[in-house]
Formats: C-alpha cells, sequence, structure tokens
C-alpha cells in the first residue's frame, strides 16, 4: 500500500491527511521559525507524555529548554516543506564522542518510518561531521515503538532502568 487512506479518527473526530507509507523526510537546523510547529507537537499530550525529559510547568519551559540546551544540535524533522518532528544529539561527554539521541514526531505521521529515518540521518551528521564514537538513546518502557526505531538503526539494548530502556550504538567507523 502505497498511501494510507482517509479516515476519520476516532478520538477527534477530523480526517487524516492523505499520506505515504514511508516518507522522504529532510532535516534542517531547528531555528526559532520552527517555535509554533513545536508548540503544536508538545501540545499534543500524546506526544508530550512521551518526551524523555519532563519539565514542570507551561509548554513554553518545554520550549524554551529544547532552545537554549548547550553542546547539542537540533534538527527539524521536515516532510513536503512543512516540521513534522524534531531530532538532536545532546549531552556530550567531556571528549564530545558520546552523544545522547533524542526525537519526537507529530502523531499525524507515527508509524510511517519518520523516526527511524531521521535517527538515521543524526546518527551520519554525528559520525561524520562530529567524530562521534557513540550514541546513546532511552525510550521509556511503555513506547516500545520507540525501541523499535533504536533496533532498526542497529543500536543494541543494554539495560531496563527507572522505567526506561537503554540503547547503545558503538564502534561506528566512518
Amino acid at each position: 500500500m502505497l498511501f494510507r487512506s482517509m479516515k476519520k479518527s476516532k478520538e477527534s473526530g477530523s480526517e487524516k491527511l492523505l499520506i505515504p507509507d514511508k516518507l522522504s523526510i529532510q532535516l534542517k537546523k531547528l531555528g526559532l521559525g520552527d517555535f509554533f510547529g513545536l508548540v503544536r507537537m508538545i501540545h499534543n499530550p500524546k506526544v508530550s507524555r512521551r518526551l524523555s525529559y519532563k519539565v514542570p510547568g507551561s509548554i513554553l519551559k518545554a520550549l524554551a529548554e529544547i532552545f537554549v540546551r548547550k553542546n547539542s544540535y537540533k534538527f527539524s524533522i521536515v516532510y513536503n516543506g512543512n516540521m513534522i518532528g524534531v531530532v538532536v544529539l545532546e549531552n556530550p561527554n567531556e571528549d564530545k564522542t558520546v552523544y545522547e539521541v533524542g526525537y519526537f514526531v507529530d502523531v499525524k505521521y507515527w508509524g510511517r518510518g519518520v523516526a527511524t529515518e531521521a535517527v538515521k540521518k543524526i546518527v551520519k551528521v554525528g559520525v561524520e561531521e562530529l567524530g562521534i564514537k557513540k550514541i546513546i538513546g532511552y525510550a521509556d518502557v511503555s513506547n516500545p515503538a520507540s525501541g523499535r526505531v533504536f533496533e532498526k538503526v542497529d543500536f543494541v539494548r543494554k539495560k531496563i532502568d527507572k522505567g526506561y530502556v537503554y540503547w547503545e550504538l558503538e564502534g561506528i567507523v566512518k
């Protein structure tokens, strides 16, 4: 099936867009022009409850956290000119050879390979442009789809701790 058919969402009653099953995405540096797209996505409880970091308070505090993080590489996930998610490399070790990867995708695009492609692309950026040797990811145990993303990008499951599954991609060579 090349396209998913248009259906009414049981939860919202609204019609979904006709979107291909597999999407060709691009990454672009996250900028202030992405602010309202971020607000829209984070405002959706299905997205915000899956964020690995919890920022107490308002959505604006959560957005500020995304924009002000130092030593991070933040990209918008873009499809057909529209921002449909975010992928980041952040929290490096002291010599900047180990980073964490994180991402979130607009609910309308779940299940279409967007997160997998975004993680593949940011891993390539990390290896080729930043010289990263190891990337760590983690996902809430109640979110097996994120685990499948890491598996598809060849991360190895390392442990479960405090409600999160920890994944590693190491021995990365150019």
